[in-house]
């Protein structure tokens, strides 16, 4: 799915598309980002094997929580080396979301022990 996404044509989700699985935009292919919602309840190696993927094809990954979401994953991705922000649903996740999608750096953001820090230094 990541070098499907990162490439055209895209085969898989011309298909997708043809089934009517998947709607997507004229111009949203070849994508250089994804934001992923890391909820559920459990880990799933799924989702880390595909933001391994996804970054391995250039494409910055950043997987994203609500604060109060008791079920969070965000260690998981943490531990695995992928960029998170653990309080989307805060202005300060909003902007630590935006800052990792344009800028190179890496980091976990937010309120959660796993957090480096709330948000990241702006220079």
């Amino acid at each position: 799915l990541a070098v499907e996404l990162s490439s055209t044509p895209a085969t898989v989700l011309e298909k997708l598309q043809e089934e009517k699985r998947v709607k997507l935009a004229e111009d949203t292919i070849p994508i250089n980002s994804a934001v992923v919602f890391a909820g559920g309840n459990k880990p799933s190696l799924e989702e880390e094997a595909l933001a391994n993927a996804l970054n391995k094809n250039r494409i910055k990954t950043v997987f994203i929580d609500k604060t109060e979401n008791e079920y969070s994953k965000v260690d998981q991705f943490v531990k695995a080396g992928i960029d998170t922000v653990d309080n989307i649903d805060m202005v300060y996740g909003k902007i630590s979301l935006v800052y990792l999608l344009l800028n190179s750096d890496s980091g976990h953001f937010g309120v959660r022990p796993s957090a480096d820090k709330l948000m990241p230094a702006f220079n």
